[in-house]
Formats: C-alpha cells, structure tokens, sequence
C-alpha cells in the first residue's frame, strides 16, 4: 500500500536532488571555466550520479500515484452528476 507520507517523502526528495543537482553542474562547470579540471571533473561526474538518483526518484513518484489512484477504484466508480436534460424538460 502507498501511503501520503511516501508519496511526500519521494516529492521533496525530487525536489532537493534538483537542487542539488543544478548547484553541482553550475560548480562543476565554474571550476573547469577556472582552469581546475580535476575537481570540475569530479563534481560533473557526481553531478552525473545525483542526476541518474534523481530520475528514479521520479519514476518512483510517478509509479506511487499511479498505483495509489488505481488502488483507491475511485476513477471507475465515478459518475457524473445528475443533470437533466433539454429534452426532458419539455
């Protein structure tokens, strides 16, 4: 069963991994812009690593809604308010 504390667990996750990720990208780009190869090296790979993390978490948020809304059977049992028609009115 998914439960909302998942769901929110997996939400801001994505959201500091993002984060995350843009800060390692924008310094690893500033460090090899200053001529630091090595260490700008390291921080894009790592950014590498954040990003393909970040991706599943993703996937994992998208699969945990998708099953939460099948599991609650709401969408199949919905009906659509009862409104009288044109027709019928005359």
């Amino acid at each position: 069963m998914i439960t909302q504390k998942l769901i929110i667990r997996l939400l801001l996750l994505s959201v500091v991994l993002s984060v995350a990720l843009s800060v390692l990208v924008a310094t690893g780009h500033l460090l090899r812009s200053m001529d630091d190869l090595l260490w700008g090296a390291i921080l894009l790979r790592t950014a590498l690593a954040v990003g393909i993390v970040w991706l599943i978490t993703l996937l994992s948020l998208l699969l945990a809604v998708a099953v939460r809304v099948v599991g609650t059977g709401d969408l199949a049992e919905a009906t659509p308010p009862d409104v009288p028609n044109e027709k019928t009115r005359e």
